[in-house]
């Protein structure tokens, strides 16, 4: 499935803790799809190494990553941002 979005245009980002670069230094604003991992496993390296990118949500303190629907909601809303 990654492969097919990818060759139809959409551009797949990974939302993982071990990314190098913030959700908010990404262009969102072009066709997405994101993979969200889940919250004990995170997402898979296999699905990581094929996706386009991979994005983080920067934490402060020593919390590592966050409910994986907050997460998403928080990438989401950047998304919507970025649109308006």
């Amino acid at each position: 499935m990654i492969n097919f979005l990818k060759d139809s245009g959409i551009e797949v980002i990974a939302v993982t803790e071990k990314a190098s670069h913030f959700h908010y230094q990404k262009d969102l604003t072009g066709p997405i799809c994101l993979i969200m991992g889940n919250e004990y496993e995170g997402i898979a390296w296999d699905y990581q190494r094929i996706c386009n990118d991979a994005i983080n949500i920067p934490m402060v303190g020593t919390i590592k990553s966050l409910n994986v629907s907050v997460a998403t909601g928080i990438v989401l809303f950047e998304a919507v941002k970025q649109r308006l």
